[in-house]
């Protein structure tokens, strides 16, 4: 290889905010430590495990961010 042409490689770890697990990287543009939402471990594609929780909690959530509001008016 040709010197001085090939950016300096740097290596970082991420963390994964779902299931706590962390993975090193090394690359040539990473500037610093980081965190993802679901990695190879705990991602249902990877796993094949579905959360049945996931709609439970899109509707838990969506009435407790319009509670109070009154949509009887709208349709």
């Amino acid at each position: 290889m040709q010197a001085k042409i090939h950016p300096k490689t740097t290596t970082v770890e991420v963390t994964c905010s779902n299931c706590s697990s962390k993975h090193t990287l090394t690359g040539a543009y990473y500037q610093k430590n980081f965190t993802v939402e679901m990695c190879s471990a705990c991602h249902p594609a990877f796993t094949g495990v579905m959360s049945q929780n996931t709609k439970s909690d899109a509707i838990r959530g969506f009435q407790e961010k319009f509670k109070g509001f009154d949509f009887k008016g709208i349709v």
